[in-house]
């Protein structure tokens, strides 16, 4: 689920069409085109201030309904392969979960395909000015600084906050 820095397009249809081509590449089926543009909406949520962290999963029960599942429902139950799992994890953990350490902890105690759920819902929540930006500094000075390490993800999070602009 690598859709989440899409969300720094302004505009929401392009987010949700960029999503959906991203997606048809990597988890071409309806729910795992669903759960992309959730993730990226998720970002774009934040960045353009769209509402508030506890209107996260009404906004997008709006744009992307599914079967399945309500963006809006707190989800609980240890997280499965399925991409749209945990995105509803993630948005759960946000909801709930007023800090970024608060939102790692909360995902990673649901146990199962938590990485990906961590990495949704951190994407987002590191976009969201409700939620507090405190994880430990180990976190970060723990990161490999090979070809694609630390100094690579810097700057990509630098150029995308240019594109936001």
């Amino acid at each position: 689920m690598r859709s989440g820095p899409l969300g720094v397009f302004e505009d929401p249809r392009q987010v949700q069409y960029l999503a959906e081509l991203q997606a048809s590449l990597t988890h071409d089926t309806p729910l795992g085109r669903a759960a992309a543009v959730a993730a990226a909406l998720m970002t774009n949520y934040f960045l353009y201030d769209r509402g508030s962290r506890h209107k996260l999963g009404v906004y997008l029960d709006q744009w992307i309904p599914i079967s399945v599942w309500r963006w809006q429902d707190d989800r609980h139950e240890k997280v499965g392969a399925a991409g749209w799992q945990s995105v509803a994890a993630a948005v759960t953990a946000i909801r709930l979960c007023d800090s970024l350490s608060d939102c790692l902890r909360g995902v990673v105690s649901l146990r199962g395909d938590v990485d990906t759920a961590a990495a949704i819902c951190l994407a987002a929540a590191s976009c969201s000015k409700e939620i507090r930006q405190d994880l430990p500094a180990h976190l970060y000075s723990g990161l490999e600084n090979g070809n694609f390490g630390c100094d690579y993800l810097l700057e990509l999070d630098q150029k995308l906050g240019t594109l936001q602009r």
